[in-house]
């Protein structure tokens, strides 16, 4: 969480401290309107959204791939807009880059590249930090500990004007 105020401080630095305040309060505290993807995304919307929802048809299927027909995870994000790519190096300077990890036929959970280098997300309804599940700084994504979501589903690319996700206004 350290990493997270040093960034919103050095936000209200460039950008004034309303900006830093602003961003704070949307995913700090209590947050119990917005999940990992929304925070990965850095949209809120006020939902839990699962990747696929905002293009009209949700993952069917807590797995990486589809499943027998069943819509998966990965294809699912990429329908809402996300690009799938090999690596980070991979997304261009305007692009976020965001991963997904999978507790199979359980859950999904998103994380996000930060400017600094350092890997971020959110657990749920909790406030977003940049620790993994053992209290060590996310600084290389793949050597973390991310709990029950051992299985990485990909690398992803956020062009923001081709997201098909919405923030509220």
């Amino acid at each position: 969480m350290k990493q997270i105020k040093i960034i919103i401080f050095l936000l209200s630095c460039l950008s004034g401290p309303a900006f830093a305040a602003h961003f704070e309060s949307l995913w700090s505290g209590d947050n119990q309107t917005n999940n990992c993807y929304n925070y990965a995304l850095g949209l809120p919307t006020g939902t839990f959204l699962i990747p696929g929802e905002a293009s009209g048809r949700a993952a069917e299927v807590m797995t990486c791939e589809d499943d027998f027909g069943n819509l998966g995870l990965v294809n699912a994000a990429i329908q809402d807009g996300l690009r799938l790519v090999d690596s980070v190096e991979q997304c261009k300077e305007n692009e976020q880059v965001v991963a997904l990890f999978n507790m199979p036929e359980m859950d999904f959970h998103w994380y996000r590249l930060e400017n600094d280098g350092f890997w971020t997300h959110k657990m749920g309804k909790k406030a977003p930090t940049d620790l993994d599940r053992s209290g060590k700084v996310i600084t290389d994504l793949m050597s973390a500990d991310h709990g029950q979501y051992r299985y990485f589903c990909g690398y992803f690319c956020v062009d923001y004007s081709k997201l098909k996700v919405k923030a509220l206004h």
